[in-house]
């Protein structure tokens, strides 16, 4: 399952300031590391394919929804943006095996 409360609830209030503000444009999400363990000259990754899946099922379902306007920190607006929200981007492959998303 894919539910949008699995995020950290930060993420969610930067939605909706960006919501509010009308920032509506593209977005990208990526996945990075931020150096290598020492004497490590290269990385072995596991779980992406599991965590794009993840990204392309992302929703907010009614029930969790109907929470975060018992919240009270969010407004009908903002709510029904993110009941529409869904990836509708590309998975992509890059060098090295590391993977990215882009729109």
């Amino acid at each position: 399952m894919a539910s949008g409360l699995v995020t950290d609830l930060y993420e969610i209030n930067m939605a909706a300031s960006y919501l509010r503000r009308g920032l509506i444009g593209r977005a990208t999400f990526s996945l990075f590391v931020r150096r290598l363990p020492a004497n490590r000259g290269f990385l072995v990754t596991a779980g992406l394919d599991d965590c794009l899946g993840f990204l392309e099922g992302f929703h907010f379902t009614v029930t969790e929804l109907d929470y975060l306007e018992r919240t009270g920190r969010y407004g009908p607006d903002v709510l029904r943006s993110l009941e529409r929200m869904r990836f509708t981007g590309e998975r992509l492959g890059g060098p090295r095996g590391v993977g990215y998303v882009r729109r």
